[in-house]
């Protein structure tokens, strides 16, 4: 009884195994892409009938997840701008004032803010004034990136200056 219960073990697993082969069935669809990266550039100017503010649309919003990073456009060396990690600031003396932003997952808002009447200011701190903003994912929030060097989050995300959409 023994050998017949081995036999017919052996056997069964022998037909079942054989029965796994077969034509490899059709493709699946494609899935939802991952969340990609959004960048804009973006030159506005800071004046009291806007509050020293500006706001954008993010059309579609962003997920709650995903990180946004600002970079105000500081100069140029050497024929390579100068991007600074917001928020930015500046010691004058009447005070200090800065560049700094916040942001739902529907707009973000760059805003001045200073320790004194903003009025005071130089224009060339509050026009056409640019600034690079990068949506970064969920997912690479907590890599090793270095976010304060806008050169590595780009490489990071694979992104070059042109992909930089002009707001």
């Amino acid at each position: 009884m023994k050998k017949f219960v081995f036999i017919f073990t052996l056997i069964s697993g022998f037909v079942l195994l054989q029965s796994c082969s077969g034509p490899e069935g059709p493709r699946g669809p494609q899935g939802v892409p991952g969340p990609a990266s959004e960048v804009f550039e973006v030159t506005t100017s800071f004046t009291s009938s806007n509050g020293y503010e500006s706001i954008f649309n993010l059309n579609p919003p962003i997920y709650s997840s995903d990180v946004v990073l600002v970079y105000e456009l500081a100069g140029a060396f050497n024929g390579r701008d100068i991007w600074k990690l917001l928020p930015q600031t500046y010691y004058f003396n009447e005070g200090t004032m800065s560049y700094n932003f916040d942001f739902t997952t529907h707009d973000f808002r760059l805003f001045m803010d200073s320790t004194f009447n903003l009025a005071l200011l130089d224009p060339s701190w509050k026009e056409q004034i640019t600034f690079r903003i990068v949506i970064v994912p969920g997912y690479f929030s907590t890599s090793d990136i270095d976010f304060s060097d806008i050169e590595a989050v780009m490489s990071e995300l694979n992104l070059t200056d042109s992909s930089f959409i002009q707001l």
